[in-house]
């Protein structure tokens, strides 16, 4: 295992009597996995340990292990942030392999904005007679919700409201969860919502914040996947650009996936994605059939999968290909049926409180705590790995969270694994 120090926008760390980082041990992963570099931002209390962890990209719990048993003692990082690349092996079991494929975003209060299309006009009206004078992101995901779920507004009325709230979101909040579900997506052809102009304006503006944060992996992220598929050139510029990113690699294989099967829309409710043969791209096909990159093969081959595109031809041929890279794939070429369009989000039943711990009440310690989990088919919690926080709750959040259960998360009738962020509040009362 190699840990890689990196200067990031944070103090440079060099190794020293003082400086101890301990690498993460990984005796006991026996599947087949897959690197990814890390870089992690991480502030030194005044005892040369590590208080605080805030990743891009989620830190499995022996990573967790070796950044708190590391030293830093060091006067000129007591106090301080240093940045530490770690580059984490990721078992690629069925359900880790199926999440190299990028998916939508699934926030802690989806069902709840689910729920807006039912909204009544009166309610809609009291919510933008609000949005007039307050900036309140609950109002305004609720109304893009609103706006692109329901079938009661005239069409050309909603596309203009949706267009306005997704570009609040992307100049004020452009790392918010909501800029990765199909809520803050825009078509320019192939529904009822299409709006070419407000795609045009909405994309330059992620173009722009991608030029002003060249390293932030969310706005990355949000950037690509808003231009994925009405403007796939823009988003493969992105892509090259950003060698640093980790995502970079899966979401150019679910581009050319998308191209090779000729997507052409995206269903802003359930996140399908709308075909079209004719506009199948045989150049795109043959970029993935020559790469040698398994993150950038399995995440096209999972995108197929899950489109439930069975083309005679390309998909056998690109599975083929997947196996000589990973001969252990669970990735499958799916009959040339239509896939339905049902699905049923999960909700979280059981939510166990975790305790305050007591060394964080005697120090005054507040703050949120996020983990990145991966919740099986029966609605259980499987993979939980941490992403940001003060290190002080990680443990007492993590037993709790563990205990978690979601009903299950159902697609055309059958449950299947999903992902979600999880967020824990810490706060001491007064």
């Amino acid at each position: 295992m190699k840990v890689t120090l990196a200067v990031l926008t944070m103090l440079p760390l060099v190794l020293s009597a003082q400086v101890r980082v301990v690498a993460p041990d990984w005796t006991n992963l026996n599947a087949p996995y897959i690197e990814d570099p890390v870089p992690a931002q991480i502030a030194i209390n005044d005892s040369g340990h590590a208080a605080v962890v805030n990743a891009p990209d989620p830190l499995p719990d022996n990573v967790v292990a070796s950044i708190e048993q590391s030293r830093f003692n060091e006067k000129q990082y007591l106090g301080k942030v240093v940045g530490l690349t770690i580059v984490v092996r990721r078992a690629l079991t069925e359900g880790r392999e199926r999440l190299l494929m990028p998916d939508w975003a699934h926030p802690d209060n989806i069902n709840q904005l689910r729920a807006a299309q039912k909204y009544s006009a009166k309610e809609v009206t009291r919510l933008e007679r609000k949005a007039e004078y307050t900036e309140d992101e609950q109002i305004f995901a609720s109304l893009l919700a609103y706006y692109t779920l329901s079938l009661a507004p005239d069409p050309a009325i909603a596309s203009r409201r949706r267009a306005e709230l997704i570009s609040w979101f992307v100049r004020t909040e452009p790392e918010s969860d909501l800029l990765g579900t199909t809520y803050a997506m825009i078509n320019t052809k192939g529904d009822r919502l299409s709006d070419p102009a407000g795609f045009a304006e909405i994309g330059a503006q992620w173009q722009a914040a991608v030029t002003a944060h060249p390293e932030n992996a969310y706005i990355l992220d949000h950037a690509v996947r808003f231009l994925a598929i009405p403007d796939a050139n823009s988003a493969l510029r992105i892509i090259n650009d950003a060698k640093h990113w980790n995502g970079r690699l899966r979401w150019a294989g679910r581009i050319y996936a998308l191209r090779g099967i000729g997507a052409t829309s995206v269903d802003l409710d359930t996140g399908s994605m709308n075909l079209d043969a004719a506009a199948a791209d045989a150049s795109s096909r043959r970029i993935l059939l020559s790469s040698k990159s398994a993150a950038e093969v399995l995440s096209a081959m999972w995108t197929l999968d899950s489109s439930a595109f069975g083309d005679s031809d390309f998909c056998p041929e690109l599975r083929a290909h997947a196996q000589a890279l990973f001969p252990a794939t669970q990735a499958n070429c799916q009959s040339n049926t239509p896939a339905q369009k049902a699905l049923v989000e999960p909700e979280l039943v059981n939510k166990v409180p975790p305790r305050y711990p007591e060394a964080a009440k005697s120090s005054f310690i507040q703050g949120n705590v996020k983990f990145h989990a991966l919740v099986d088919k029966t609605g259980k919690i499987v993979d939980l790995e941490f992403m940001s926080g003060p290190l002080v709750f990680y443990r007492s959040t993590r037993e709790a969270v563990l205990q978690w259960h979601y009903t299950s998360k159902r697609l055309n009738g059958e449950p299947i694994e999903f992902v979600t962020d999880v967020v824990v509040h810490y706060s001491l009362s007064r």
